[in-house]
């Protein structure tokens, strides 16, 4: 029982960009899930739907794990999570397909992350040092003023 609900601890938020890009980057370097441990994590996912009643709950037992060993273990983990994973979006049980799907789009956003470049930030142009500043945005600037200018005297008017 106390594996059960550490296993539902609550994960980590907020995290900055270059924290999710390091986390990105470390999911996807690792191997993909044991076919044993793929194995539990099919029968974890597949307890979630108390309705569940296959043909042959072994052969569709394994044909999720066979899914789930395709995939880095922190992704299974997080289709297993009944918080964030396939059960949360999901009322009825779920096929191979829809695994491979959802496994598939949190692969792609771990992928996103990985190779995430923090923008820079923007330098404004309305400083006051009009020297250092291109031509055109000097001509812009020059126009912009002189519409603000005409505009504030329209107002005292």
């Amino acid at each position: 029982m106390a594996n059960t609900v550490a296993q539902l601890l609550p994960q980590q938020t907020g995290l900055s960009p270059q924290q999710r890009q390091r986390k990105a980057a470390q999911v996807l370097a690792t191997n993909t899930t044991s076919t044993s441990d793929a194995a539990k994590a099919a029968k974890r996912l597949c307890g979630q739907w108390p309705h569940l009643k296959a043909d042959d709950p072994a052969i569709y037992l394994a044909g999720i794990a066979a899914v789930l060993s395709g995939y880095p273990p922190e992704i299974v983990a997080e289709c297993c999570d009944p918080r964030i994973g396939l059960a949360r979006s999901r009322e009825f049980p779920p096929t191979a397909a829809a695994v491979a799907d959802w496994c598939g789009r949190r692969e792609a956003y771990y992928r996103k992350w990985a190779v995430f470049v923090q923008p820079r930030p923007l330098t404004p142009v309305w400083h006051e040092d009009a020297t250092s500043l291109p031509e055109a945005v000097k001509n812009a600037r020059a126009g912009f003023l002189t519409r603000l200018q005409g505009i504030l005297r329209l107002g005292k008017s």
